[in-house]
């Protein structure tokens, strides 16, 4: 007796095999697409006037935002200093210090709601995780 050789045909569309393939595609995108939302290496570049319009969107998100540094001061061991693009500016709030005014920057961190530093309160920010020369 030969052996019967095995059925390789594609299942038909509509079947169970091809509804579950298909299935599986989608949860495997969602999964790709949620680990990406929740990593900080997906960033969505910002301008400032983005974030000021409607600054309790963006709370938790992860940004990027290009623009010259002004105005900074140190509080807490804090940085603090403003990052001005042409659409206006946006606080940040860095571990890092505080950069040299005029300072072209391209700052990426986690946008915030206002906080309280001591006697200062610090409205919506981003609190910084890298900044670099763009």
């Amino acid at each position: 007796m030969t052996p019967t050789p095995c059925h390789t045909e594609e299942p038909a569309q509509g079947s169970v095999v091809s509804i579950a393939r298909a299935g599986l595609v989608s949860i495997a995108t969602g999964v790709l697409l949620l680990t990406c939302m929740l990593s900080t290496g997906c960033t969505r570049r910002v301008t400032a006037a983005e974030v000021n319009a409607d600054s309790q969107s963006y709370y938790g998100q992860v940004v990027v935002l290009e623009g010259s540094a002004s105005a900074g001061y140190s509080i807490g061991g804090y940085g603090i200093y403003e990052l001005r693009d042409a659409t206006g500016s946006v606080r940040v709030v860095s571990k890092s210090g505080v950069p040299d005014s005029g300072a072209v920057l391209r700052v990426k961190g986690r946008v915030n709601a206002p906080i309280e530093l001591g006697v200062v309160t610090i409205g919506t920010h981003i609190a910084e995780d890298s900044r670099e020369a763009p």
